[in-house]
């Protein structure tokens, strides 16, 4: 992702692009003109946007699959914890996005459970530097910022929130 920050006749604006025309190492600007401008670059795990019509379809899958209220389901709501869902709902809340956005999830893509059960990646029932980095990479759409705090196996279920799910989604969709 990409923040763009200028500022001109005493005014910061920000304005996030996903897509920039780029040329070498520099990047090209078309129709600004303005007395200052800086450029961001966010990580893609924890900044990216939430499309409301993605989570509008998330949030419908939810409802219907786990039986709660539209105002429960909200980005910052857990799975487990917030929604109350369990391993056998994940099988139908798969089935329905698979349904509504047409597209296939694998169950391994949302819960790596191979990097929980590895000795290589687990000490002292808490996923170690080399486990913490296998996740990042196969779940790059997920907020992993609680769980690296204090990354216990146990607490791994409890992590996957109705954003991530979102972001999940988009990915598959771009």
């Amino acid at each position: 992702m990409l923040e763009i920050l200028t500022s001109g006749a005493g005014k910061i604006r920000k304005k996030t692009l996903f897509k920039m025309p780029r040329q070498g190492n520099q990047i090209r600007f078309f129709g600004t003109s303005v007395q200052e401008t800086k450029i961001r670059f966010c990580s893609r795990n924890v900044d990216m946007s939430v499309n409301e019509e993605v989570f509008s379809k998330v949030q419908s899958a939810l409802v219907d699959a786990l039986g709660v209220d539209d105002d429960e389901v909200t980005q910052e709501a857990t799975m487990v914890g917030d929604l109350g869902a369990e391993s056998i709902d994940f099988l139908d809340i798969v089935f329905k996005l698979e349904k509504a956005f047409g597209i296939k999830i694998q169950t391994e893509d949302l819960f790596p459970k191979d990097i929980l059960t590895e000795s290589s990646y687990v000490q002292d029932g808490k996923v170690n530097a080399n486990g913490l980095a296998e996740l990042k990479k196969r779940m790059p759409w997920a907020n992993l910022s609680k769980f690296e705090a204090n990354p216990r196996v146990q607490d791994f279920g409890d992590l996957l929130t109705v954003s991530d799910l979102c972001r999940y989604v988009q990915s598959k969709l771009a």
